[in-house]
């Protein structure tokens, strides 16, 4: 039997640790838990960060953190990489990291370090450097791959996307024509600046969706004053159409992960280690009548 290399056990030890689901060992419930953990932390620190006070006081905290953060994401990166030729799926030396590289999930670990080392490559000035550390906010993407119920709801979405695409086009045109009636029942009558052309018209279809609007205008004229209400009470469905796509998805997504938790548990317990009393010999009985 040819003996496995000490770089290949490696390999395996930190393919199954970062990559395997943390219920199969213990070593990646703990990976996932720091992991996790430290995600969460970044996202305080980059928003209590924005503050100019603490910022200034906790500095020596904060700016420490970040470099350890940045270093600690950033060799999860490569030895991921290195490690994702384990998967059968990425099996080739080269083209296999290359596709997982093209990833979902190797590109958001891609995109929550790579901000960070852009202004070591390229002059920036202040404003854009602030942005650029904002994009650390990115990094909350990451818990997608450590917890289940994420991992259901961007599934839900993503079994639903046709549905999600076509509903907000229909809000869009739905908005647009309602805009058009607005506009030709109140130009000319109203002196709001949002009823002076289409375009702004528009806007402020799209602003009257928030309950919190940036303008204050309101159609003046009976018919626009109709049109108005109608549109108001239609902005019930605009919002509870995409909420009853994704609840049906979700129970939908949960229903079939359940399911196969269940199968995997009564898989685990179905077959029972006996040994033959002559023998000594150990094998499978999978416990349904059938005589070993």
């Amino acid at each position: 039997m040819a003996q496995v290399s000490p770089i290949k056990q490696m390999k395996k030890f930190f393919y199954d640790t970062m990559e395997v689901p943390a219920s199969e060992d213990q070593q990646g419930l703990v990976y996932e838990l720091f992991m996790s953990v430290l995600i969460i932390l970044n996202a305080i620190a980059m928003i209590v960060g924005t503050v100019g006070a603490i910022q200034q006081e906790y500095d020596w905290i904060l700016a420490p953190f970040e470099y350890f953060s940045l270093i600690i994401f950033s060799v999860e990166y490569i030895i991921l990489l290195w490690v994702c030729t384990e998967n059968p799926a990425f099996g080739e030396p080269i083209r296999g990291r290359i596709d997982y590289m093209l990833t979902p999930v190797a590109l958001i670990n891609l995109a929550s370090v790579l901000p960070a080392f852009i202004p070591f490559l390229f002059p920036f000035d202040l404003r854009a450097l602030r942005l650029l550390r904002l994009f650390r906010i990115i990094r909350l993407l990451k818990l997608t791959k450590y917890s289940d119920s994420l991992k259901i709801i961007f599934r839900a979405l993503e079994a639903k996307k046709e549905q999600f695409v076509l509903t907000f086009v229909a809000v869009i045109a739905f908005v647009i024509i309602t805009s058009i009636f607005v506009y030709y029942a109140e130009t000319g009558e109203n002196p709001s600046v949002a009823f002076s052309d289409l375009p702004h018209t528009i806007w402020w279809g799209l602003e009257t969706l928030s309950p919190v609007s940036g303008e204050d205008a309101v159609p003046i004229t009976m018919t626009g004053k109709l049109i108005m209400t109608t549109y108001a009470l239609l902005q019930i469905a605009i919002f509870a159409i995409p909420a009853g796509i994704m609840c049906s998805a979700f129970d939908e997504e949960w229903a079939k992960e359940h399911e196969a938790r269940t199968c995997a548990a009564e898989a685990a317990t179905s077959k029972t280690l006996v040994s033959c009393p002559h023998c000594d010999t150990s094998f499978e009985y999978s416990g349904k009548g059938e005589k070993p």
